[in-house]
């Protein structure tokens, strides 16, 4: 019990010289440290985040607009906007040769007879993004956009300080 007491101690004592070093052992909001999360992830005014496109994209593409049902509105060709990079990896924009960001909505196995591909290409600056189908039986590869992505949060006006 003795060595308790004494490492007890040594605890107090480290934890009073830290504050009088002038040393800040309080976090902002422990229960989004907790979760991983910054101030900036919960803050109304802040910009979408990634998983929130990434849901926004998903819900526009499945949901309210069903673009896999619509092949036959699609266009055959790739949107003038954009144009793959030298190793055909890549989509990127044609003005500026911006990377856009690449999201994959389906594959199929490759083993699979007719395997089909689905992915958005989100541009980030222009907020809109670019959906492409390829695959399937018969074989299709078909352009949809450029699709403006709107976001439902409110915003909250900022108190003046």
């Amino acid at each position: 019990m003795e060595g308790f007491h004494k490492g007890l101690r040594a605890v107090a004592m480290a934890a009073v010289l830290g504050g009088l070093a002038g040393c800040d052992f309080t976090f902002q909001d422990v229960h989004l440290h907790t979760r991983g999360l910054s101030p900036d992830d919960v803050d109304q005014n802040a910009p979408p985040n990634k998983s929130e496109v990434r849901g926004r994209i998903t819900t526009d593409v499945r949901e309210n607009n069903d673009w896999r049902s619509r092949l036959d509105e699609g266009n055959t060709l790739m949107p003038v906007e954009l144009k793959f990079d030298e190793h055909k990896i890549n989509v990127v924009r044609t003005k500026d040769g911006k990377t856009l960001w690449k999201i994959n909505l389906w594959n199929d196995s490759p083993e699979r007879q007719a395997p089909i591909t689905e992915t958005a290409f989100y541009d980030e600056d222009d907020r809109v993004y670019f959906y492409h189908y390829e695959g399937g039986h018969p074989y299709r590869d078909v352009w949809f956009g450029p699709i403006r992505v709107s976001y439902w949060r409110k915003t909250i006006p900022k108190e003046s300080e």
